[in-house]
């Protein structure tokens, strides 16, 4: 559980005036009203990851879903991300070697990025699924963050998905 807190500070005392709890594994938001809550929680877009094929001619595939901050399924949106590979589950950095693209059975639309370690997708009925390439083997990490001009936040409820390629 994560939390915020918003203070003031009077004539050298500082109050806390609101606190605000993201809960249960990042899926859903807790706070009191007049915290921004409301705004807030429309705008929050959770991406799950799925559990990710067995590796097949030097590739992996996974499917995410979407969801809003409560955890309800966004199977009518559309949602543009940038999913990153990098070769450190720290660094963010574009992988030196791994690329991404559609998966053999795509689920949204690769908007750019095809062949780089860098896709900018749009989701399909609530998810969106790709493919990572890597001739090498070791650990490559996805990382998420909204894309071109998408007003919505997206974030991962697991974190950095691990991938391992044999």
């Amino acid at each position: 559980m994560a939390v915020i807190f918003t203070t003031e500070t009077s004539r050298g005392v500082v109050t806390t005036t609101s606190t605000v709890r993201i809960v249960t594994g990042g899926i859903g938001i807790q706070g009191p009203p007049g915290t921004g809550i409301e705004t807030l929680a429309p705008l929050l877009v959770n991406v799950t990851w799925g559990t990710p094929t067995a590796e097949s001619s030097n590739a992996i595939e996974v499917t995410a879903s979407i969801a809003d901050a409560n955890g309800n399924a966004l199977s009518t949106s559309i949602l543009d991300v940038e999913i990153l590979v990098s070769d450190g589950a720290a660094d963010n950095e574009p992988s030196a070697t791994a690329t991404l693209s559609a998966a053999t059975s795509p689920v949204g639309t690769v908007l750019a990025g095809t062949g780089t370690a860098t896709l900018v997708i749009r989701s399909s009925n609530g998810s969106f699924k790709i493919k990572v390439s890597e001739a090498s083997a070791g650990y490559r990490y996805l990382w998420i963050r909204g894309a071109g001009q998408c007003r919505l936040w997206p974030r991962s409820t697991t974190g950095v998905l691990e991938l391992i390629f044999t």
